[in-house]
């Protein structure tokens, strides 16, 4: 592998870095989502199967990251609540 390769690999994985951090964003929100799935003893894949949203966007909104606003609604919907009660504003 010539060094150009090597350093072009490193920009590459900067760039997926990047990528990785804007996902990572955190909201002003306190999510009850998981709190909600595990009292009514139900799994990522479960609700993701019903709800249609991919169990790796379930996973980083109950890690506190960004939702879509349909989403939300879709989220709350499945569990009878609405958007503001499964996200609070964080005090």
């Amino acid at each position: 592998m010539t060094p150009a390769e090597k350093l072009s690999e490193k920009e590459a994985s900067k760039a997926r870095d990047k990528i990785k951090a804007k996902l990572r964003r955190k909201t002003p929100y306190i999510c009850h989502l998981k709190r909600e799935r595990k009292r009514l003893g139900l799994t990522l894949e479960k609700v993701s199967k019903v709800v249609g949203v991919a169990v790796g966007s379930l996973w980083q909104i109950e890690a506190g990251c960004t939702v879509t606003l349909a989403n939300a609604f879709k989220l709350a919907k499945f569990f009878g609540k609405t958007v503001d009660e499964l996200w609070q504003l964080k005090a």
